[in-house]
């Protein structure tokens, strides 16, 4: 029988969190610091769990034979999507006194003055207008835009909102004058740090003078605990879903984790069983659904970008807010046909997508058929494209 995990990690070192290219050459490319992709977290999760089955290679016939009942048969591909395997079912962040926060939705503006953020306006799809032009953001058009005007005070830089404010937006709430301690800046989660290395000569294990490459690290913010007396970092807090129970051997156990480009370690623990991740605010949510007139999906992670914009139910989008597209990559290491992963676009988390209702009817049961449900099954493994579901006045 399947079972849902809440999962803690917390970095102990600077993780890198790259654009997931090697560093090797060390002078054709610039590696840039950016946030993680789902798969790195969806990896590092699992390989926890193999080391504790003494998987010692990431191989597929050692994996088949010691942890395929957990976390199901071995697939190095990303796309190849399957319910017969273990999954990522989305991922936040926690602060020292384990609040949750999450990606700012992006229909909602924020305003800075001097260092505080306030809440500015949260964005309501309005039909367009015969004589406007359609949208290029699709290639059918949106139906509907967001009227806004611009402010010099409005916030450029991406931020996280605590979890109380996020059910506020999800369901259409008045959210009143947010306090400036519900918004976070990446500043305070962690720190940029930038480290520097000299290109190695493998043939002959010497450094090649003159050669240098940058690694970008984050150094994430650490403190004490004063409600556990107890050190702590920023940590991710993901629900991990495998296909039986861990048993005490793996749950509830503080274990290390690799995470990141190099491998830098982090503490894992496997916290609780859960029935249904974050409950309490879907149900929230539907509760204010009676009076809308349509929802919209905010995604929890980032996406892969494909063809066609998200569909529901075939019904058509009408407006969308995103961010700016990431790009990954990675190494295939199934053997022994290792290669590069081909590289892929992504839409950043935090992006949000409006469709209207049918009928009164179906409200409810579209916000328990997709929540945290992925964008594309295609993807559903690693945690790509997970969503949480929002009504619109």
């Amino acid at each position: 029988m399947s079972a849902i995990y809440a999962v803690n990690l917390m970095p102990i070192e600077p993780i890198l969190f790259s654009d997931n290219r090697s560093a090797r050459e060390g002078e054709d490319h610039l590696i840039r610091d950016q946030d993680p992709s789902p798969h790195t977290i969806y990896g590092a999760i699992g390989a926890s769990i193999a080391r504790q089955r003494n998987v010692v290679a990431i191989e597929r016939n050692e994996w088949n034979s010691k942890v395929a009942d957990l976390l199901g048969t071995f697939e190095p591909e990303i796309a190849a999507g399957s319910e017969s395997r273990a999954e990522l079912l989305g991922y936040f962040y926690h602060d020292l006194q384990q609040a949750a926060w999450f990606p700012n939705p992006r229909h909602v503006v924020l305003r800075k003055n001097n260092a505080n953020i306030s809440l500015g306006s949260i964005l309501k799809p309005e039909r367009q207008a015969a004589h406007l032009a359609d949208s290029s953001l699709a290639p059918e058009g949106f139906s509907h835009f967001f009227a806004h005007e611009a402010a010099d005070d409005e916030a450029d830089d991406d931020y996280f909102i605590r979890q109380n404010l996020l059910e506020k937006i999800l369901g259409a709430e008045d959210a009143g004058e947010a306090s400036p301690n519900d918004f976070l800046s990446v500043n305070k989660m962690y720190q940029p740090e930038t480290r520097l290395g000299l290109r190695m000569a493998n043939f002959k294990n010497q450094a090649e003078e003159g050669l240098l490459f940058s690694r970008p690290y984050r150094r994430f913010v650490s403190g004490v605990d004063f409600s556990t007396n107890t050190w702590r970092a920023f940590s991710i807090k993901a629900f991990y879903k495998t296909l039986a129970h861990l048993g005490s051997a793996i749950a509830s156990h503080n274990l290390v984790a690799f995470l990141g480009g190099d491998r830098r370690r982090a503490m894992i623990r496997f916290e609780e069983e859960l029935a249904e991740p974050l409950r309490d605010m879907r149900e929230a949510v539907k509760a204010r659904a009676k009076d809308s007139k349509g929802f919209f999906i905010y995604l929890l992670t980032p996406a892969v970008r494909e063809a066609a914009w998200p569909k529901i139910d075939a019904r058509p989008l009408i407006a969308a807010a995103i961010g700016k597209e990431l790009t990954i990559s990675g190494w295939n290491t199934n053997q022994p046909n290792q290669h590069p992963r081909p590289i892929r676009k992504l839409i950043p988390a935090g992006s949000t997508f409006f469709y209207e209702w049918k009928n009164a009817a179906e409200r409810a049961g579209i916000i328990d058929t997709l929540w945290m449900q992925p964008v594309s099954n295609q993807y559903r493994n690693s945690g790509f494209g997970r969503m949480l579901i929002g009504v619109w006045q």
